[in-house]
C-alpha cells in the first residue's frame, strides 16, 4: 500500500520495529519530494510520529518468534533537531560532506573547532591550487572566494575556510600552521598567493591572532621561499595596528614579499592585487590613520606617524581654536546601557585599554 501526506512530514519514530509490535508492521519507508512525503507501508502496517526523522528505509528485515532482525537500514536525520532528539539517537556520525573523506589536515581543525568557543573550518578544494586564503569571519570567507572566482581563479582556489570568533594566539598558530603545510607540499611554477583577508573584527583580538600566524610563517620561512610564496593581508580591528606592524615586520625579516593594509583599502581589493589585476600600491605612510574610527573626533583626529619614518615638523605650532580642541566625552560617573551584544565583546570593550 502506498500512502501519501498532504503536508511537509519530517519526523516519525520506529517503535514499529520494536519486539512489542505485530509483525504486520515490519516494514515502511518514507521520502519526501516536492508535492509532499510518501509512505510505503505493509498492507496492515502502521507508524507514529516522531524523532525527525526526513526518511527512513528497512529492507530487508528478518522477524522470528523473539526477535526482529535489521538487516539493512538507510536513513536521513535533520540535523537541526539534534537538541531534541540527542538523548534518543545517541551517537551519530554523519558522512563526511563533499562526497569524500575528510583530509587528515580537515580533521585536525574541524578537533580544534570541536573543543573550541572560536569558529575554525577548512575545506581542501584543489590541493595543488595557486590560490591559498586564510580569511577571518564566515562571511568574509564567502566574499574573498566569490571574488577569487569573479576574477577568473576559481580553478586555482586551493581551500575554503575561516577563523572567527576570537581565537587564541595558539589556535591561531595550529589553523595557519596546518594551512602552510599543506601549501608548501608542492611548488608551483608561477608561484604561490596567500591570501590572509578580513573585514573590520567586532571584539576578535586581531594582534593576538596575527602573532599566531606570525610564529607559522617563521616555522616555515624557508619553504614560504623556496615555494615563491607571496602574502597579501588586509585587516581592521582591535589591535589590528599592532597586528599589521608585526605582519610588516616579519615580512622584512624572513625575506617574504608580505603586502599589508588596514581599512584604508578596500576589503578585496587585496585579491585584484593578489592576482595582477591591479597595481600594488605603496603602504600607508602612516600606520595609525586607519584606526581613526577608534579615536576622539573620528575621521579628523589626529594622526601618528608610522615608527621608524621621519616627517617634517612644522617650525611652529598653533593652538587650535577653543571649538575644535577635543572634549571629554566620558568620566568615572559616566553610565552606559548595553543591549543586544555579545558578553565576552562587552567585557573586553569595558577592559581594553586601547579602545
Amino acid at each position: 500500500m502506498v500512502g501519501r501526506t498532504t503536508g511537509k512530514l519530517r519526523s516519525f519514530i520506529i517503535e514499529p520495529f520494536l519486539p512489542h509490535r505485530s509483525e504486520e508492521e515490519a516494514y515502511v519507508c518514507i521520502f519526501s519530494h516536492r508535492n509532499g512525503d510518501t509512505i510505503l507501508f505493509t498492507h496492515e502496517g502502521g507508524v507514529d510520529i516522531d524523532l525527525y526523522f526526513t526518511y527512513l528505509e528497512i529492507n530487508p528485515l528478518v522477524v522470528t518468534d523473539e526477535n526482529i532482525y535489521i538487516l539493512d537500514l538507510a536513513a536521513k536525520l535533520d540535523a537541526t533537531a539534534e537538541f531534541v532528539c540527542k538523548n534518543k539517537w545517541g551517537e551519530v556520525i554523519y558522512p563526511p560532506p563533499f562526497g569524500r573523506d575528510a583530509l587528515a589536515e580537515e580533521a585536525y581543525i574541524a578537533d580544534l573547532d570541536a573543543k573550541s568557543g572560536a569558529s575554525l573550518k577548512l575545506t581542501i578544494l584543489n590541493e595543488k591550487g595557486r590560490i591559498w586564503t586564510m580569511v577571518a569571519g564566515g562571511g568574509a570567507s564567502v566574499i574573498y572566494s566569490d571574488t577569487i572566482c569573479e576574477l577568473g581563479g576559481a580553478s586555482e582556489l586551493a581551500n575554503y575556510g575561516e577563523y572567527s570568533g576570537a581565537p587564541s594566539e595558539q589556535q591561531t598558530y595550529e589553523y595557519a600552521k596546518t594551512i602552510l603545510g599543506l601549501m608548501t607540499k608542492e611548488k608551483h611554477k608561477q608561484g604561490k598567493i596567500l591570501i590572509i583577508g578580513g573585514g573590520i573584527a567586532n571584539f576578535t583580538n586581531v594582534a593576538a591572532t596575527f602573532k599566531g600566524i606570525v610564529r607559522a610563517l617563521q616555522e616555515f620561512q624557508e619553504r614560504l621561499i623556496e615555494g615563491n610564496i607571496s602574502i597579501f593581508v588586509r585587516r581592521a580591528g582591535p589591535n589590528y595596528q599592532e597586528g599589521l606592524r608585526i605582519m610588516r615586520e616579519v615580512g622584512q625579516t624572513l625575506g617574504i614579499p608580505v603586502h599589508v593594509f588596514g581599512n584604508e583599502t578596500h576589503m578585496t581589493a587585496i585579491v585584484s592585487m593578489a592576482l595582477g589585476r591591479r597595481p600594488i600600491p605603496n603602504e600607508p605612510i602612516v600606520e595609525s590613520h586607519t584606526a581613526n574610527f577608534l579615536l576622539p573626533g573620528g575621521q579628523n583626529a589626529t594622526k601618528t606617524p608610522s615608527a621608524g619614518r621621519k616627517i617634517s615638523q612644522p617650525s611652529k605650532v598653533e593652538s587650535a581654536p577653543e571649538s575644535q580642541k577635543l572634549k571629554q566625552l566620558f568620566n568615572n560617573k559616566t553610565k552606559a546601557i548595553i543591549w543586544g551584544m555579545q558578553t565576552r565583546a562587552v567585557q573586553i570593550l569595558l577592559t581594553s585599554k586601547s579602545q
